[in-house]
């Protein structure tokens, strides 16, 4: 499975919402499982 997230602009973000934390596509990460993240 693969995924793409990128962040978003800083034109589009909403009031109260952290600049380098907001992404266009979140996921939830599963717990207790392996999980391998390339960046």
């Amino acid at each position: 499975m693969s995924f793409d997230s990128y962040i978003t602009p800083t034109i589009d973000l909403l009031p109260g919402q952290l600049r380098l934390l907001e992404v266009d596509n979140r996921i939830i990460v599963p717990i207790n499982a392996p999980v391998r993240v390339l960046i």
